[in-house]
């Protein structure tokens, strides 16, 4: 799998523990009208939520932890994500992806000597009502 920011890279190794969650959410319009009806109307925005669980080497928690904390800062900058070829992020099986980060800190835990696990919460959106790009 790989993040990048522009000229900032960061890849991680694939394993067979990857796995990626996708959950489309349709931005709607509510109004109250006068006579008290409620009207909801799409607006072609879908919010494709990404949950993302990884693993990776006790020494690689460094160069995750300065990609997120120091590139992209936590939730305020995009970033590509692309996943593994066995992925789907939204857009298709190992499609990249444009998103945020979706959460403050990189939550992990250790699942074997020298073996982290990370979940993560990528936020990514489509306007055209399709795929996220």
């Amino acid at each position: 799998m790989q993040f990048q920011n522009g000229a900032n890279i960061l890849t991680t190794p694939s394993t067979r523990y990857n796995q990626t969650k996708v959950t489309p959410s349709a931005w709607q319009n509510v109004s109250v009208c006068e006579n008290g009806a409620v009207d909801t109307s799409d607006r072609n925005v879908i919010e494709w939520f990404i949950d993302l669980t990884f693993r990776i080497n006790e020494s690689q928690l460094t160069s995750v932890n300065n990609f997120f904390h120091t590139v992209v800062k936590y939730q305020l900058l995009p970033f590509t994500f692309t996943p593994d070829p066995n992925l789907n992020a939204g857009a298709g099986f190992g499609t990249a992806v444009t998103c945020y980060l979706w959460q403050n800190s990189i939550p992990y835990e250790y699942v074997a000597p020298g073996r982290i696990q990370i979940k993560l919460l990528l936020r990514a959106y489509s306007t055209s009502g399709g795929f996220p790009s």
